[in-house]
């Protein structure tokens, strides 16, 4: 697994690369907050290691640090992507290519000295990356009622031609 995932950083040339190589991975097993007090240990440890990520990120961009930060933040673009398919008739795995896409964008614009949380400020990206898909998307065809029985009627008259 860590053989493919180095294999696969080689060959990622941008976003197209990241998208494929998501797909192909197989899907983490969700953590549980256990304690009610706080973060456990290893959120905090998580966290951090997405900061120091982001802070390495905005000081020296490149695309292997960019692919790390996607990887440890699939779990949001799923979630956000799962809220969104229920409420409208998209497929799910459409939602989630587009969300990764926002999650790149809020990669690129994020400044760690700002002091907010990445996954706050990664959200909005998403969802929204989300929402322009449906305003870019062309609508569904809907046909007039009168149009399937107008087509009935057509087919009979081109079957009453036809008979001898």
């Amino acid at each position: 697994m860590v053989s493919q995932l180095k294999s696969a950083d080689n060959k990622l040339t941008g976003s197209k690369g990241i998208l494929q190589m998501i797909a192909t991975q197989p899907r983490p097993v969700a953590r549980f907050e256990t304690s009610l007090i706080g973060p456990s240990s290893t959120e905090t440890s998580f966290q951090s290691q997405v900061m120091e990520l982001l802070v390495s990120y905005h000081a020296f961009p490149s695309l292997q640090v960019r692919n790390q930060l996607v990887r440890l933040n699939i779990g949001l673009v799923r979630k956000i992507a799962h809220r969104v398919a229920y409420q409208c008739a998209e497929p799910y795995e459409d939602l989630e290519q587009i969300g990764y896409l926002g999650l790149i964008s809020a990669i690129e614009r994020f400044d760690p000295t700002q002091g907010c949380a990445f996954s706050s400020f990664a959200v909005p990206y998403i969802r929204g990356e989300m929402l322009h898909f449906f305003t870019r998307s062309p609508p569904r065809s809907k046909f007039p009622d009168g149009c399937s029985s107008s087509a009935k009627t057509a087919k009979n008259l081109v079957n009453c031609c036809q008979r001898p």
